[in-house]
């Protein structure tokens, strides 16, 4: 995965050239340390070219968690495998169809309950590597929320690794500034709004604390 700063998102930038820098080489260097992962099965490669959509979101949200996490006092070790396991959080949509991946409109009830399967579908793809729990837990719990609303599992609060509550607001924030087939990316204002509702209710408090201390306001 070849990573270069003017290939991100302009909203991404508004975090600062030097923050950015750092995680690209972060990121970049926990893609070079880890190729064991990166084998037929978990291909990066393979993902650009099924779902490029996934490609990008996943960068960007390793990108992304690299620096929250980096503010939140993450480094070493520890910072290296949430940075994996938000590289490798959606890895589960492989197994997904591409007309669900790619559907215009909204996803009907079957279609959301099978897109709803993939972090689950990503652990299955990984069950055959050694991964620590702090790689694993974002793969299976980043759509898990605060009060119990999210999947696959209906955690709440302490239930959900602090990991994967890293990797949530990431990938949230990603999405809502991305387009996406079925919708134009959302302005960047309203994307931060998004996360800053969701405070408490959906996300830590500590990860949406460390979220805007990240902008250059």
């Amino acid at each position: 995965m070849d990573l270069r700063l003017q290939d991100l998102n302009q909203d991404m930038r508004f975090f600062g050239c030097e923050k950015l820098e750092k995680a690209i080489e972060m990121v970049s260097k926990v893609i070079s340390e880890t190729k064991e992962y990166i084998t037929s099965g978990v291909n990066f490669d393979s993902l650009r070219t099924y779902d490029n959509c996934t490609f990008l979101h996943c960068r960007n949200v390793s990108l992304l968690t690299v620096m929250l996490a980096q503010e939140m006092g993450y480094n070493g070790k520890g910072l290296k495998e949430i940075a994996l396991g938000a590289l490798l959080h959606d890895i589960g949509k492989l197994i997904v169809p591409k007309s669900i991946l790619d559907k215009p409109s909204s996803l009907n009830e079957d279609e959301y309950n099978l897109m709803k399967k993939h972090p689950e579908y990503g652990m299955k793809i990984l069950e055959t590597y050694s991964l620590s729990e702090n790689i694993r837990m974002p793969i299976i719990q980043h759509h898990e929320r605060l009060g119990g609303t999210g999947y696959p599992f209906g955690l709440k609060a302490d239930e959900i690794h602090p990991n994967a509550q890293i990797v949530a607001v990431a990938d949230v924030f990603d999405a809502l500034i991305s387009d996406r087939p079925y919708r134009r990316s959302l302005p960047l204002g309203q994307s931060i709004e998004i996360i800053i509702t969701g405070k408490e209710k959906d996300f830590s408090q500590e990860v949406v604390e460390a979220f805007l201390n990240l902008f250059i306001l």
